[in-house]
């Protein structure tokens, strides 16, 4: 439960990570990566003696699972895939879709079989499965410091696009493996049966993902069209599309539809109402 002590907590973090933005611009460095140095050296000097009464309430936020993943995710991947351009993505549609669904199968497999190989070297033996997981989990990459670089080197602009868009999907196609490859750590493998099933499951998200983003992005697109000379409900209804898309796809995945049980990605489905929006 927010406290107010937890709600200041956030909203001055916010002020600083929005602070920060205008530093790396000023001193020319990539916003993540100064972000991150900020966070790390943040904690320890808010506990300095002299300090700890003034920015002591800073620990009484507590980031949940439910507030990462209901609250800011989905309006970090709607921000990304809103500020894209559609046409351009279509026109690299096969090379990104090759990397974030093939790229990221083969980075899972080379990760995975690295670890298993080379941790009973210094002691650590994990079954090869877990080492999948782990291969899964940080497969999917966030463009924002290399994108930077790009821009400062004056990289070709396809190839940014091609980057960027291969890392707003592959965090859907990725999350989307992370749950196959866990539904067989937990069942168990039974051969090509546990391939064929975890291939649909893999399918049938990506799919359903797509397919109710686009229904979505249909409806608030009508609705936007009434909106046009009111940008506080427009940007309004745009916020709640963010969230509504993540949280039914996620309503779906534990209720199903008219009686069908369907997986579907909410991230996926979140990047594509963005996208067409």
């Amino acid at each position: 439960m927010l406290s107010l002590t937890s709600v200041l907590a956030l909203f001055s973090l916010l002020a600083i990570a929005s602070g920060v933005f205008f530093i790396a611009k000023r001193i020319k460095l990539p916003y993540t990566v100064l972000l991150v140095t900020v966070g790390l050296l943040l904690v320890p000097i808010a506990q300095l003696p002299f300090l700890e009464p003034a920015f002591g309430f800073l620990d009484d936020l507590v980031l949940t699972p439910e507030l990462l993943f209901y609250i800011f995710l989905p309006v970090l991947i709607f921000e990304s895939a809103f500020n894209m351009k559609i046409r351009r993505m279509v026109e690299s549609a096969w090379s990104i879709t090759s990397l974030a669904i093939i790229g990221l199968l083969i980075s899972t497999a080379l990760i995975a079989t690295a670890l298993y190989f080379i941790l009973p070297f210094v002691g650590l033996e994990i079954p090869f499965i877990v080492a999948l997981l782990f291969g899964a989990i940080i497969s999917s990459t966030d463009p924002v410091a290399v994108l930077a670089l790009f821009k400062d080197y004056g990289a070709p602009k396809r190839l940014s696009l091609i980057f960027e868009g291969e890392s707003l999907f592959n965090d859907g196609t990725a999350v989307a493996l992370f749950l196959v490859i866990l539904a067989i750590a937990e069942n168990g493998f039974h051969g090509v049966d546990s391939v064929i099933e975890g291939v649909m499951i893999f399918g049938s998200m990506v799919l359903f993902g797509i397919i109710i983003g686009l229904l979505m992005a249909s409806l608030f697109s009508r609705a936007l069209r009434y909106t046009k000379s009111n940008e506080f409900v427009s940007v309004t209804l745009l916020i709640i599309s963010a969230h509504l898309v993540f949280i039914t796809s996620e309503a779906i995945n534990a209720h199903g539809i008219f009686g069908l049980h369907i997986h579907v990605s909410p991230i996926i489905a979140t990047t594509v109402a963005a996208l067409f929006l």
